[in-house]
């Protein structure tokens, strides 16, 4: 009889010892999860902008103080950072990207209001990490925004 209490005693121990390493490592994968969620979610925030920015005709002056201002084909694109998220729209669709965001620097064409270089801080995990944007105008793109701005 004692050995059957000890025997069963050992198993308790023994099972319980092998739940709680499972609870363990599920927190773990959890937490890893979401860390992979995040940084997923900021690198489709700076491919997007990297697209959006090389596919617009014009980068407007609106990153310091309002939403950034995109015009790609005619269509207008609104990039408005946020403390925890970064909103993307266009027309009536909305983007969300789940990390916070604000504007660091900004460079201009000399004498105009359009964008040739943007700098973004942006949250991911804890830790901040600023990215550079880039825009790369052609002749056409640089006379057509001369045009839209003198009407």
């Amino acid at each position: 009889m004692m050995e059957l209490v000890v025997a069963m005693l050992i198993t308790t121990v023994v099972i319980s010892m092998g739940f709680y390493a499972f609870q363990l490592f599920s927190k773990l994968l959890v937490k890893k999860q979401a860390q992979a969620g995040k940084l997923s979610e900021y690198l489709l925030f700076r491919r997007t902008l990297c697209r959006d920015m090389d596919r617009a005709a014009e980068v407007r002056d609106s990153a310091t103080d309002g939403p950034l201002l995109l015009v790609a084909d005619g269509q207008t694109l609104y990039y408005l950072p946020g403390p925890t998220y970064i909103l993307r729209r266009s027309g009536e669709r909305v983007d969300t990207f789940f990390v916070g965001g604000k504007t660091r620097q900004v460079q201009y064409i000399e004498g105009r209001p359009l964008i040739t270089a943007l700098q973004i801080r942006v949250f991911v995990n804890g830790d901040s990490i600023d990215i550079p944007f880039y825009k790369h105008y052609t002749a056409r793109e640089l006379l057509s925004a001369e045009n839209t701005g003198n009407e």
